[in-house]
């Protein structure tokens, strides 16, 4: 018989005695709680708890740890990138592709602006053109 033999034969030693014990506590207090447990089916629980246990602990100690491996997704956006500057960016060029001109960039400048440049951009929303845009952030930019 080698040693891990042996060491199986004292792991279920520990795991019956352990499930006798079970056995009696339950025995006892289900009977001190007014219950009149039938003892084939208390043993039938505890005997079919005591081999689920084991075949799980013996599963993992056979298998080794588990190793999880890391399935997470990539970022979209590179480390190190500014993402308030590429809100900026698809804000600017979704008002440059939009058939009709909407009052998001108008409304983003006068913001960054504080006000400075909400005379200049009043009235009913227009497509403002890329030099002018440019205009409008080397001004807030100087500001």
């Amino acid at each position: 018989m080698s040693t891990t033999d042996g060491r199986r034969r004292v792991h279920w030693w520990w795991r019956v005695a352990g499930a006798l014990l079970l056995y009696a506590v339950l025995e006892v207090t289900l009977t001190l709680a007014g219950y009149e447990p039938d003892p084939f089916r208390l043993a039938l629980v505890v005997g079919v708890g005591l081999g689920a246990t084991g075949l799980v602990l013996d599963s993992m100690a056979a298998s080794g740890p588990a190793i999880w491996t890391d399935h997470s997704q990539p970022s979209v956006v590179p480390p190190g990138a500014d993402l308030r500057l590429a809100a900026y960016v698809r804000l600017v060029e979704d008002h440059l592709a939009s058939p009709t001109p909407g009052s998001a960039l108008r409304d983003r400048l006068v913001t960054l602006s504080d006000g400075r440049l909400a005379e200049e951009l009043a009235g009913p929303p227009r497509r403002l053109g890329r030099d002018e845009i440019d205009d409008y952030l080397r001004r807030i930019e100087q500001q």
